[in-house]
């Protein structure tokens, strides 16, 4: 009966004495030699007590665990079974160089996996596979080269992803599918070189871009478009000579701030017009512009775009005023000279089937003069005033292009009276590429005048012909047939930086100007490069 109360005696002091007359046999069990247990607030410090292993009898019920420190070399596979309740994962500065297939296998409650500052080279195929739960995830400096697009498709609750300062070249199309909910990206300090279109699709919810301190040299056009949430956009200390407008424009977002600087931009006009544009949308904000420096050319190294820019375009301005100058003036010649004839002719009964002092295109007896009512292909124009460059045959008629560029060609021809209905064509490489139209009805003559600008190849041939049913005439006085071009830029010509098309510049003789750009404020001079205005060809129709 004694040994009866005695056992019954114990078994209440078990239950109802206070912790300390009875420590805890299960909480001095669970917890691994050399690691802190904070059993009332489920943390366990294993930090930089020497571990090559993730050490084992963890308590289930761990919430944090803090391995950072050790030596771990590898993530063995299911290397923290049973620990269902664990939230956040240390793992920073522990030589881990390989992480096994199914490491992280029962941490599906897991919000934050910290593997910094070790020496990894990949993840595995099935690393998010277990970690559908993750918020976040620290993987700065390693040594990534490459992310398999498996490897992250799992991490459905992502919203902070650090990359940055590992060895990436590259982020191919697919590697951050699923991460609708990432709102942070971090890519600065790795070694990318493009950022391609389809690298950052499905990322709605992105709110911050970090890709600065890389080896960026292009963006293609719609890589940014799907990112409908950007709010920062940081490519500062990439390779970045030119930009695109279309890159940028294509953000449709609230509000995105822009980080360019420290990029060795190439400052030429081009470069100015985007920026212009850039600064000019109102949902994009370049942060950094004051601090926007020029590289090239050599003359404007050091110096702030928001300074130059407004001087950037002063040639290629320069250059159209005298390109449209040239145009107008040969325009006006011709209207003030068919005034003159028209003065001149006044009074005069034009008969057009008995003119004897006109000269035709081509030798016909009965069409002296005339082009009338027969089909001319081509026009040949048998006074040559100028042709530089040979381009043009008198004999013919056909002008061949001498270097690649853009052209402009005008064909002017005074019709005869009466009711015509007049058609010629530009011909270019033997297509109709231009109807010239005109009307006359009853005692009227008027001089008809058009216009064909074309981007022409080396080789390329342009004449003139005329449909049946026309009606144009000239003389030794009106001298009003005419066929005439000038290349208003040659592919290849150098325009501050600039070039159009990729040829060439024009072997003829430029008829441009060399002026200087001078700021006496700063002290530095811009030389731009001549702009070669070449006057091709001018042909009348005069015997």
């Amino acid at each position: 009966m004694c040994l009866v109360f005695l056992a019954l005696l114990f078994f209440l002091l078990a239950f109802y004495s206070p912790p300390y007359l009875f420590p805890s046999v299960e909480g001095s069990r669970l917890c691994p030699h050399q690691c802190l247990c904070y059993e009332h607030a489920d943390l366990v410090d294993c930090r930089g007590r020497g571990f090559e292993h993730v050490p084992r009898g963890l308590p289930h019920g761990t919430w944090l665990l803090e391995l950072g420190g050790n030596n771990l070399s590898e993530i063995g596979t299911r290397a923290f079974i049973g620990l269902w309740s664990l939230r956040v994962l240390l793992l920073t500065n522990s030589q881990i160089q390989e992480i096994q297939p199914q490491a992280f296998f029962s941490l599906s409650f897991l919000e934050k996996l910290d593997l910094s500052w070790n020496q990894l080279t990949f993840l595995p195929v099935d690393f998010s596979a277990s970690l559908s739960a993750l918020r976040e995830l620290r993987l700065e400096h390693n040594n990534l080269q490459h992310l398999s697009e498996y490897s992250l498709e799992y991490l459905d609750s992502i919203e902070k992803l650090d990359l940055s300062h590992n060895q990436l070249v590259m982020v191919g199309s697919g590697v951050f599918r699923g991460l609708s909910r990432l709102r942070q990206l971090y890519l600065h300090n790795n070694r990318l070189t493009v950022v391609q279109q389809g690298s950052l699709d499905m990322l709605p919810g992105l709110e911050v871009l970090q890709l600065s301190n890389n080896n960026i040299s292009r963006i293609d056009n719609d890589a940014l478009a799907p990112l409908y949430s950007l709010a920062v956009l940081n490519l500062e200390g990439n390779n970045l000579h030119h930009l695109k407008f279309k890159t940028f424009i294509s953000l449709h977002t609230t509000a995105t701030h822009i980080q360019l600087s420290g990029n060795p931009w190439s400052c030429d006009c081009e470069l100015h017009r985007v920026f212009s544009k850039i600064l000019h949308v109102r949902h994009l904000h370049i942060d950094d512009y004051r601090n926007v420096t020029c590289k090239d050319p050599p003359q404007l190294a050091g110096a702030s775009l928001a300074w130059v820019d407004s001087q950037l375009c002063i040639a290629e301005t320069a250059t159209v005023l005298v390109i449209t100058v040239t145009v107008l003036v040969t325009v006006v010649a011709a209207l003030v000279m068919a005034e003159r004839n028209r003065k001149r002719n006044q009074g005069k009964n034009w008969d057009s089937e008995s003119q004897t002092q006109t000269y035709p295109v081509r030798q016909q007896p009965d069409n002296r003069g005339i082009i009338r009512d027969i089909e001319v292909n081509p026009i040949v124009f048998n006074q040559v005033l100028v042709n530089q460059g040979s381009a043009y045959s008198n004999d013919t008629g056909v002008f061949t292009a001498p270097v690649s560029g853009v052209y402009q060609f005008v064909f002017a021809a005074q019709l005869c009276r009466g009711d015509h209905n007049n058609r010629w064509y530009f011909m270019v490489k033997g297509v109709q590429r231009m109807l010239c139209h005109a009307q006359v009805y009853g005692g009227t003559s008027t001089l008809n005048s058009c216009y064909l600008m074309e981007e022409l190849k080396k080789g390329d041939q342009v004449w003139v012909v005329q449909k049946e049913g026309s009606c144009a005439w000239a003389s030794t006085v009106s001298k009003t047939i005419t066929f005439s071009g000038v290349l208003l830029a040659s592919e290849g010509v150098s325009m501050l930086g600039g070039k159009y098309g990729t040829g060439s510049s024009c072997p003829l003789a430029p008829l441009g100007y060399n002026k200087a750009i001078v700021s006496g404020s700063a002290g530095w001079r811009s030389t731009s490069s001549n702009m070669a205005i070449t006057l091709l060809l001018c042909c009348l129709l005069l015997d």
